[in-house]
């Protein structure tokens, strides 16, 4: 994975949401913007031929609204909110693992949907019960399940 021009609006629609998250003052959400939009411009300055990705820029990125807004965490409540939602749902998981032919191989996919949810790609636009039920039906595009099970049975811890 390496950054492509595509990947800068990303980088500031991040920055913005996080931003918002983190404080309402509009002043303090533009000095956030602009002190990322300086990174990125001296950082690609400094770098133009080094291949970086984009959760390497993006830590960078957090780290500046972090300082900017002072906010220590600003995916807190939505954290909150979605444990929440997964411990409901828990029970629920549990007997879709319990039930299925291969236990194993459907708690790998549901530990795949858990993965998929990213906050900071887009605060509130992923649909969990979808993710989940399109995660637990769609095979792998590389499918290493059979060697993985292979090396389970010599494994020593």
């Amino acid at each position: 994975m390496k950054t492509y021009l595509d990947c800068f609006p990303c980088f500031l629609r991040q920055a913005l949401d996080t931003t918002r998250l983190s404080t309402d003052d509009e002043k303090i959400q533009k000095l956030a913007l602009i002190e990322v939009m300086t990174f990125l411009v001296n950082f690609f300055q400094k770098n133009p031929d080094e291949v970086f990705t984009p959760p390497h820029i993006t830590c960078h990125i957090y780290r500046i609204v972090k300082e900017v807004t002072k906010c220590e965490d600003p995916y807190h409540d939505i954290k909150v909110k979605y444990n929440q939602i997964a411990l409901n749902m828990y029970s629920n998981l549990k007997n879709i693992v319990k039930n299925s032919s291969d236990p194993l191989l459907t708690a790998i996919k549901l530990a795949i949907a858990g993965n998929i949810i990213d906050f900071g790609a887009g605060v509130g636009q992923f649909d969990l019960e979808n993710t989940l039920k399109e995660t637990l039906t769609q095979e792998f595009a590389i499918c290493d399940y059979d060697l993985f099970c292979e090396s389970l049975k010599s494994a020593k811890t």
